[in-house]
């Protein structure tokens, strides 16, 4: 069933979201809610692809999304009686919200702001229990530990 967050036959971009807008504002919010998720996810895939590129982050888009979303249904009924222009305000919440989550969940390690401006990229980490590469049993631990590598 195609709704109106959907459509491809409408009017004018404006004239769409003012609709949504009378509609959420009248008490059915579920096609602007539609809007925003489509609008929160597709910047969600942007975010992540970016962290991806620039640290190598395994970011989930859905986790990003949802963050965003819930930021938006927060903030929805505020948004909707005491702002104008309530699409742009709450896409920039939802916006602020991920890109938050993003910056502090991207990798285990962190690093400062500045030294990432600067070009800075996330060291890779293995773990103390994985085995030395050209060994049986050996970890990493082990080599910590003072064993005989050699062995």
């Amino acid at each position: 069933m195609q709704t109106l967050a959907d459509s491809t036959m409408l009017p004018n971009f404006g004239e769409h979201t003012a609709i949504l807008v009378d509609q959420a504002r009248s008490g059915d919010i579920d096609a602007l809610v539609e809007y925003l998720y489509s609008r929160v996810r597709a910047r969600a895939v942007r975010l992540v692809n970016g962290y991806r590129a620039a640290y190598g982050a395994t970011l989930d888009v859905d986790d990003v999304a949802q963050e965003g979303i819930e930021r938006v249904l927060r903030i929805l009924s505020a948004a909707l009686s005491g702002v104008n222009e309530p699409i742009p305000w709450l896409l920039g919440a939802a916006r602020h919200r991920m890109l938050n989550y993003c910056t502090e969940n991207w990798g285990v390690i962190r690093v400062p702001r500045t030294s990432q401006q600067r070009g800075a990229k996330v060291p890779t980490v293995v773990s103390l229990d994985a085995p030395v590469p050209g060994t049986d049993d050996l970890t990493w631990l082990d080599v910590i530990g003072g064993a005989d590598v050699s062995a």
